[in-house]
């Protein structure tokens, strides 16, 4: 009876050290009172949207680029400061859709991007345009500790705008005419 117990507490002890937390270090730059909603690396960056909440709302959408000892561009909506961030989904390739969030600080936008279905090009990517055209472009997604979904708490992405709805006024579904053309063309792969 013992050597079972034993055994079981073993297995039980090993599951545990297994399972990841929610916050663990390296995956994302969200703050342990945070929510990620989207978290990608680039080479040794990453680029983190993460949720502050309160009563189940979301209060706060924070953008945060860098990495864990220095955060090198930070974007954060609430309601207090009246910005908020944007987002669209659009078809790339047969039977594929490119879910995009944004910003925009002056005339730059910052956008990340998820391509579901079909045949993508690149799982994610993190694009900054300048008066509409492609400054960087970099794919994201490539890491095994990389969290790309959009969390669905917050956003559902469908197949167009119209299936498509968002929990907040701080994350709002707009026409971005972003480029997606041509940062998700078919058979380009990076």
């Amino acid at each position: 009876m013992a050597c079972r117990l034993k055994g079981a507490l073993a297995v039980l002890l090993q599951v545990w050290l297994l399972q990841e937390p929610a916050h663990a270090a390296g995956r994302h730059l969200c703050r342990q009172d945070e929510n990620v909603l989207f978290s990608c690396g680039i080479r040794s960056k990453k680029a983190s949207l993460c949720v502050s909440r309160s009563s189940g709302a979301v209060t706060q959408i924070s953008y945060r680029f860098g990495t864990a000892a220095k955060t090198e561009l930070e974007y954060v909506a609430n309601a207090s400061n009246g910005l908020h961030f944007a987002a669209d989904v659009l078809p790339a390739a047969p039977g594929a859709s490119v879910r995009q969030v944004w910003f925009v600080r002056g005339d730059v936008r910052y956008l990340v991007t998820q391509c579901v279905g079909g045949e993508c090009s690149r799982e994610a990517g993190l694009t900054v345009l300048r008066r509409g055209h492609v400054v960087s472009d970099k794919t994201c997604g490539e890491a095994d500790d990389d969290l790309v979904g959009f969390d669905r708490d917050v956003v559902r992405f469908g197949s167009g705008m119209t299936d498509s709805a968002s929990a907040t006024d701080l994350l709002r579904l707009e026409d971005g005419h972003n480029p997606i053309e041509r940062l998700y063309s078919a058979g380009r792969r990076r």
